[in-house]
């Protein structure tokens, strides 16, 4: 997508525990300046996806830890790094990750402290600020963890 010189790139991964993820399609083409936007189910793809060229990355699969200690720690999540991808925004290797708590619920369909979110993301592009050789990523209303 662009709009008055400000490229946005969306592109999507199979699932990494179900698929092979395969990044190259969303990066064709894209150049050093472009927003890039990715898709995918599993916030652990974050660990795993090379280079440094995507600017934000949508996740969800972790379901807040479903069932927590007043909502600041989970006994169970379904990620191979533990606590770090159980919601919210996580800075990772080479992207920043958005995880959201989602709508639905694993098994067994039951949330504890974990409530389910729709979250509603804002990207703006400020073209009045001095050029960027890379956007920069902020997302207003959660802490970055790392």
């Amino acid at each position: 997508m662009e709009k008055n010189g400000a490229r946005l790139r969306l592109g999507g991964v199979g699932d990494l525990w179900e698929d092979a993820p395969d990044l190259a399609p969303t990066l064709a083409g894209v150049n050093g300046r472009d927003f890039v936007l990715l898709l995918a189910h599993n916030p652990d793809y974050a660990e795993e996806m090379p280079g440094d060229r995507v600017d934000l990355m949508l996740a969800g699969h972790t379901h807040g830890g479903q069932c927590t200690v007043f909502g600041l720690w989970a006994p169970f999540i379904p990620s191979r790094y533990g606590q770090k991808y159980r919601a919210g925004v996580v800075v990772a290797p080479g992207t920043t990750v958005l995880v959201s708590r989602g709508l639905g619920a694993g098994t067994p369909p039951v949330r504890f402290a974990a409530p389910p979110e729709m979250m509603r993301l804002v990207l703006e592009h400020d073209a009045g600020a001095t050029p960027q050789p890379r956007p920069m990523v902020s997302v207003v209303g959660s802490e970055a963890k790392t």
